[in-house]
């Protein structure tokens, strides 16, 4: 009886429930429309934000016919602003201005934040070093000539408007290392950075990184007389001497005396570099350089020794596959011997080439590898191949 009574209950109540309207000819809700819109919105976002970054990206990459003045700056507000004021109206020299704020506290930050798109700019927290601020503005820089002013004297005259167009012809002012690097700065084609790679930031002073800059230039031919950093003008710091000294050998003159002289054919600096050598860049991967090739590791760089490289030089080798450094070795390649005469050399493709210091050793880490020694007349069976040298140390973190 009981059950009888709930099904007709049950029955009544399905028959008299209103009908549910289908949702697809309800109307939309003000939810509804909103939950659209956000959906909408996000997806134009996403799309515009890729969109405008792949443009961004292209855009940044192409190159301009002009000449590019990389600044870099700490507390010259007042000189900046009269150089820039100046380049502007100067409708004989166009060019891309970039400065680089080296933690400027006399209002620069600002200044450049205002700028209004007249030129680009990077502004740093604190001082990071003029090389390192000059390093900076190389990899901004977009211009088929980079004139870079450091100096005072540089903002406050039209020096370098000459040496830009030489510049442009395919001359390079890095033959011009003396007084006029050390009063106004420096001026090359793209195609000589390209070649030479960032500046040295271990170096104080720009004036003795470009100095360093002059000895790479020499030995790709570009330049014809080794520079000697006594013919710098002003005074400099013990420390970036020191430094020089240390990097380049107490006499690399003898090298050259050895018969190896420089050979404009080769491309670039990265001939100079080892191999048989771990190195990384600004990510976490790391590569083995073997005979002109680079190798991804299969361990990225924990627990392994690696020597810091620019991008710039880092593209130097073409990637090859993946491989663990066991595969890398190859019979004696890499190997390091020594003459009795103390000359320590690296066998690389059946050549021997020459170190020039220990600091070449210590900073691609072969300072940990042994040296077995040889004979003259063991010495006498290799071809002697171009000189091993140190990178520029890069500590800025993006280049």
């Amino acid at each position: 009886m009981r059950r009888t009574i709930r099904k007709e209950v049950a029955t009544t109540m399905k028959k008299s429930s209103p009908r549910k309207r289908s949702s697809r000819n309800r109307p939309p809700s003000l939810v509804d429309k909103f939950l659209h819109y956000d959906h909408s919105y996000a997806s134009g976002f996403e799309k515009g934000y890729h969109q405008g970054r792949a443009d961004g990206t292209s855009g940044y990459l192409k190159s301009l016919e002009g000449t590019s003045v990389i600044i870099p700056v700490c507390n010259r507000k007042e000189s900046l602003m009269a150089y820039v004021d100046s380049k502007r109206a100067d409708a004989n020299h166009a060019c891309e201005l970039i400065v680089i704020d080296n933690g400027s506290s006399d209002g620069t930050a600002d200044y450049l934040r205002k700028s209004g798109g007249k030129l680009r700019y990077w502004i740093n927290s604190n001082d990071i070093g003029v090389v390192g601020a000059i390093n900076q503005g190389l990899m901004m820089a977009r211009g088929q000539t980079l004139s870079i002013l450091w100096n005072e004297a540089a903002l406050t005259s039209g020096r370098l408007n000459d040496s830009q167009e030489q510049a442009g012809e395919g001359r390079t002012d890095v033959a011009d290392i003396g007084e006029d690097a050390g009063t106004y700065g420096l001026c090359m084609p793209r195609e000589t950075f390209r070649r030479l790679g960032y500046l040295d930031e271990l170096f104080e002073q720009p004036e003795i990184a470009v100095m360093d800059y002059a000895v790479r230039a020499f030995l790709l031919n570009m330049i014809p007389k080794l520079p000697d950093i006594a013919s710098v003008s002003i005074p400099h710091s013990e420390t970036d001497r020191l430094y020089f000294r240390s990097k380049w050998g107490r006499r690399i003159e003898n090298v050259f005396e050895s018969g190896w002289t420089p050979d404009g054919r080769i491309g670039d600096i990265g001939a100079f570099y080892p191999t048989s050598v771990t190195v990384k860049s600004m990510g976490p991967a790391v590569y083995r350089l073997e005979n002109n090739r680079r190798y991804k590791l299969e361990s990225e760089g924990a627990g392994i020794s690696a020597t810091r490289l620019s991008q710039l030089d880092m593209k130097r080798w073409p990637l090859t596959t993946e491989v663990s450094p066991e595969h890398c070795m190859d019979d004696d390649d890499g190997s390091l011997v020594q003459t009795p005469d103390g000359q320590i050399y690296q066998i690389s493709q059946g050549k021997l080439r020459p170190v020039l210091s220990s600091w070449v050793l210590a900073m691609w880490h072969l300072d940990r590898q042994p040296v077995m020694p040889i004979s003259l007349e063991q010495k006498a069976l290799y071809e002697e191949g171009i000189p091993l040298i140190a990178p520029p140390v890069i500590r800025t973190g993006f280049l």
